[in-house]
């Protein structure tokens, strides 16, 4: 059965059995948010009707553009044969499914989505969480109360717990990956790997009401690797009388594929330089060995002054992590 009611906000239609939206070859649950026309004929809806499905698929939410012409009373018609039920009865046929329209005190309730990029992960890498895909804000903001969840260790829970108490209202952060690994060193080693980030969010809107949504993140173990690169000028072969710049590049492992969110910029282990001079031959010796300044070891980048280097010489420069 269907029951079709509208409030000043929405049309809700209410199904007895969970519904599935079906093709010429397979039925199958939709996502949570649908084209309105895929489902439902929508002339009346509206320029921009927003169209969901609650997350048991009994019930159809269309949120009503301000220019929706549908009224109480009214027959509303499905696309034809396209719905399917889950449960004992049969909600689709060949032809179109309709139900009038009555009027009901649909309370516009929120439907709360909450996805964290990328899902897994090194230590090392930027996360970001974001809500929007969450639906129910009915014209207004939604207020955000945001949590770590119990897939979190306790001790990485309680050192980011001041970072997610400054995350605030807002619908989306990026927890940095110096935070992430900051917050990862502390948990035991006896602690099961691989560890799991669990950030939970509570989502009200003006209408008081809530709804909330959970999201994790598999933190792998994997290994970063570090390259040498001519950073100024970017080609290697320079001439003699321009100053040239060498930096330490961190890359991802290779098996990694979360994306832009990896963190190539954040601070690097103590790094040594070495040099050497491919012409004479010989191992590596130090920056100050081969009379190059080595004011600072510890830097990610090397900084040779103009005339530095013979003409025609060559030379490789070596960073130990």
């Amino acid at each position: 059965g269907i029951d079709f009611t509208r409030s000043f906000t929405e049309l809700l239609a209410t199904f007895s059995d969970p519904v599935k939206r079906c093709n010429s070859q397979v039925c199958s649950f939709d996502p949570l948010t649908v084209p309105c026309n895929a489902v439902v004929l929508a002339a009346s809806l509206g320029t921009s009707p927003t169209c969901m499905w609650s997350p048991d698929h009994r019930r159809f939410h269309v949120i009503l553009d301000e220019d929706a012409a549908v009224q109480p009373g009214d027959v509303q018609r499905f696309v034809g044969g396209v719905l399917s039920s889950s449960g004992p009865r049969q909600v689709a046929s060949s032809s179109q499914l309709s139900a009038a329209v009555g009027v009901g005190q649909v309370a516009g309730e929120v439907i709360a989505v909450l996805t964290a990029t990328p899902s897994e992960m090194p230590s090392y890498g930027d996360v970001q969480f974001s809500t929007a895909a969450t639906r129910g804000g009915y014209g207004r903001p939604l207020d955000f109360a945001w949590s770590l969840g119990p897939r979190t260790p306790l001790a990485a829970r309680q050192a980011l717990q001041s970072f997610i108490s400054q995350v605030g209202q807002v619908g989306s952060f990026r927890l940095p990956a110096q935070t992430l690994k900051d917050a990862l060193s502390v948990v035991p080693a006896s602690e099961p790997r691989p560890l799991k980030l669990e950030v939970q969010v509570a989502m009200t809107n003006w209408l008081r009401k809530t709804a909330s949504a959970s999201a994790s993140v598999t933190v792998l173990d994997m290994q970063p690797s570090w390259q040498v690169v001519a950073a100024s000028p970017t080609s290697p072969s320079f001439e003699s009388f321009e100053a040239a710049t060498f930096k330490v590049r961190m890359l991802p492992p290779a098996s990694y594929q979360g994306g832009p969110q990896f963190d190539v910029n954040q601070p690097l282990p103590a790094i040594t330089w070495t040099t050497r001079n491919m012409a004479v031959g010989g191992g590596f010796v130090s920056l100050s060995a081969s009379g190059f300044t080595d004011s600072d070891p510890a830097e990610a980048v090397v900084r040779l002054p103009a005339f530095s280097l013979n003409a025609g010489s060559q030379h490789q420069f070596r960073a130990q992590v």
